[in-house]
């Protein structure tokens, strides 16, 4: 997500404050929890699978907000 955000910023995409904000402090929860963003071999995670799934659609949602709007923003 970070890098989503920061490579958006760069093309000229402009975020809202409080959005920005929440998407990178949904960035740093997932870089704290071990588990959500890579795989553990050797220990159990401390999230659960939904809150693996909420990452994903997280992730995707961002992703498509993005690409869309730079659609959008092209024409």
């Amino acid at each position: 997500m970070k890098i989503a955000v920061t490579r958006a910023e760069e093309r000229g995409f402009v975020l809202h404050p409080a959005l920005k904000s929440g998407l990178l402090n949904i960035y740093g929860w997932s870089s704290d929890e071990a588990g959500i963003r890579h795989a553990l071999l050797d220990e159990r995670a401390n999230v659960s699978e939904t809150e693996a799934r909420l990452m994903l659609v997280l992730c995707s949602a961002l992703l498509n907000y993005l690409i869309v709007e730079s659609q959008n923003t092209a024409r």
